[in-house]
């Protein structure tokens, strides 16, 4: 991985059964300012600050019924805790907790992943209470 923060990239795909159950639905998935659908998830690339992504995903479907917006990710240590937070519907919240990161710095610096992501309790109201607070989501990876 390089240091260099315009150089690098947030690969998050939530979780593989949420991708699943999309497959499935007349859902639209819309990116913008950079973020991008691949095979496993979503990329938002670095917005030049360490740890700051930009670009947004947002997926929609039954009518509206399902709305998930994902917006700006940023790693960032909270009170001696990584976590993922994003602008969503619902404003900048924290989605996730990076459990196995040590520290914020040194995965937007030096890239790697993080296997033990787990969904906050904000992160379940945000994916519609589908997954219990603590759910292990799918691995989280900076890189170049």
């Amino acid at each position: 991985m390089t240091s260099d923060p315009g150089a690098t990239r947030l690969a998050w795909g939530i979780r593989a059964s949420f991708r699943e159950y999309l497959r499935g639905l007349d859902d639209t998935v819309v990116t913008s300012d950079g973020a991008a659908v691949e095979p496993g998830g979503f990329v938002f690339p670095s917005a030049g600050t360490p740890g700051a992504f930009r670009g947004w995903v947002r997926v929609t479907a039954h009518a509206g019924a399902l709305d998930v917006t994902l917006a700006e990710p940023v790693i960032e240590t909270r009170d001696g805790t990584v976590v993922l937070s994003a602008r969503t519907g619902a404003g900048r919240i924290v989605v996730a907790r990076l459990q196995d990161a040590t520290d914020a710095e040194s995965l937007t610096r030096d890239g790697g992943t993080v296997h033990d992501v787990a969904l906050t309790l904000d992160g379940a109201v945000w994916l519609g209470g589908v997954y219990r607070p603590w759910t292990r989501m799918d691995p989280l990876e900076v890189r170049s």
